[in-house]
Formats: structure tokens, C-alpha cells, sequence
């Protein structure tokens, strides 16, 4: 569906001679990326404000997208499955909150931050191999991951010290969330070389 519509909106782009039949593919392309962000950050805010955590909701989509292009992971094969991904991701991660929220404590957010670290050093790219990454590309993201994961440990750690431990704990689930999805990435990856 999504990329029967990013066709026809390049078509009607082309019909009306805004883009050129080179650039067809392109924005082809770029439309259904598009089409594809919207739709999922419309998904992840309808669910927010359902479950009456818009500002999770948002804090969730931002992290989980930037720090996902960095650190790469599960990659669904359709766009349905995709959707359906990241809206799970979110309900995972906002039922994990709710549940713990009131459990949350420093030395708990400093096993997670040392475990969820060493994930990413580890793993960090996950490439899909319709993706497959320069040496250059995989040493930068492995390098922006690390810090990007360093970031928000000492964000998570400067409100748990501040006593907003329940704030300090959101940021953290989202990154395991990530980190189980580049282990997931990973398997999936494996199962795929494996068959082929």
C-alpha cells in the first residue's frame, strides 16, 4: 500500500514535470520513506495519547528512530510488519515503565546502562543485508551509537540523582528496546545467511 501510493505520488510529480524520469526512482523511493515515517509516528502518538503517555509517546519515536539509524537492528520485511514492530516496541517499553517506574533505584539503572553498553560495543552496526555498510559507515555508527548510548546513560543518571527516577527510567527502556531489537537483527540475519 505504501508503495503503491509513493508510485503514484511520483507519477502525478512526473506527469506535472516537477521531477524527471531519472529522478523518478529517487523520489519514488524518498516518498515511501516518507509516507512510511509519518504513518509510524502517527501509530506510536494515537497509541500515546490511548494510553494517556503522550510525552512517552514522543520521548519513545525520537529516541527509537534516531538512535536506531545508528546502531541498526531487526529490519521487518514488509511495511505492515514494520509498523507493527515499532508499535510493539512501544507497548513493550511503556508496559516495562509502568510496571517498574516505582521500583526504579540507582543501582538498578546502572546494571542496565552497563548491560545495554556493552550490547551496543558489541554489536553495534547491525546491518541488513539489503543494507550492507562501507568499513567506514560501520566504524562511524559504532562510534556515534556508543556515545549516543553514553548520553542518555549520564541523562538517566543525572535525574536519578536529581530524584526523578521515574523520568530517568523511560530513556533507559527505550535503549533496551534497541538493544534487543540489533539481537534480534542479528538472529534474523543468521537465520537468513544460513538458508541461502
Amino acid at each position: 500500500m505504501i508503495h503503491r501510493l509513493s508510485l503514484e505520488l511520483a507519477d502525478y510529480l512526473f506527469y506535472k514535470k516537477i521531477i524527471t524520469m531519472e529522478k523518478y526512482e529517487v523520489y519514488s523511493y524518498g516518498l515511501e520513506m516518507l509516507i512510511s515515517a509519518v504513518i509510524g509516528a502517527v501509530l506510536i502518538l494515537v497509541c500515546g495519547i490511548l494510553t494517556n503517555s503522550l510525552v512517552r509517546s514522543i520521548i519513545f519515536y525520537i529516541l527509537f528512530v534516531f538512535i536506531r539509524m545508528y546502531t541498526g537492528g531487526y529490519h521487518a520485511d514488509s511495511h505492515l510488519i514494520c509498523k507493527a514492530t515499532l508499535l510493539c516496541s512501544f507497548i513493550l517499553t511503556n508496559t516495562a515503565y509502568i510496571m517498574l517506574r516505582d521500583r526504579c533505584e540507582m543501582m538498578f539503572l546502572v546494571a542496565i546502562s552497563i548491560l545495554n553498553f556493552i550490547i551496543v560495543l558489541l554489536l553495534s552496526p547491525v546491518e541488513c543485508a539489503k543494507k550492507p555498510l562501507s568499513e567506514y559507515v560501520r566504524k562511524r555508527n559504532k562510534v556515534i551509537s556508543c556515545c549516543l548510548y553514553i548520553f542518555i546513560f549520564i541523562l538517566s543518571f543525572v535525574l536519578c540523582y536529581m530524584s526523578y527516577n521515574e523520568e530517568a527510567m523511560f530513556p533507559m527502556l527505550v535503549v533496551s528496546n534497541i538493544s534487543l531489537l540489533m539481537y534480534i537483527g542479528i538472529i534474523k540475519e543468521r537465520r537468513r545467511s544460513h538458508e541461502s
